[in-house]
């Protein structure tokens, strides 16, 4: 049987937990800081409590997929929990934000977690690169989500 696998993107960002926080939430932002999410499908405004979002996401390679998430905790400006659906070879998908002060900035933490499934490779240890960065190695420009 598959184990649960961990994947965690760590930051020290310049600017205060409340914004961050902030820019954490608006999911329509997603695709700006979040590497292997293309563009959003669907959202349902700004993280809350159930709120459900869509996403096209990069697995590896030339491979995509339509993924949905939930979030199912959220602890403002604290931690957020999304579970997610949507690729054949992952299950028990979750992504965990938490922020904590870092001095005058925060500590950004991004972390997913999944089961592979299906006996096949699962998606690849870079899936996602979520930690903003002024460089990305990616075939779309990138913007900076404006801590």
């Amino acid at each position: 049987m598959a184990r649960q696998t961990s994947i965690a993107a760590v930051a020290i960002i310049p600017a205060p937990p409340e914004r961050v926080w902030e820019m954490a939430c608006d999911s329509s932002r997603y695709p700006q800081w979040v590497e292997n999410t293309l563009r959003m499908i669907h959202t349902d405004g700004p993280t809350r409590p159930r709120a459900i979002m869509e996403e096209l996401t990069r697995i590896a390679g030339p491979w995509k997929a339509v993924t949905r998430w939930r979030v199912t905790e959220f602890d403002p400006p604290r931690r957020q929990v999304q579970a997610g659906e949507g690729i054949a070879t992952a299950k028990d998908m979750a992504v965990i934000i938490e922020l904590s002060p870092a001095g005058e900035g925060t500590n950004f933490t991004l972390t997913v977690c999944y089961t592979p499934g299906s006996g096949l490779s699962a998606p690849s240890s870079t899936w996602p690169s979520a930690v903003p960065s002024p460089a990305r190695s990616s075939d779309r420009p990138r913007h900076s989500p404006g801590w």
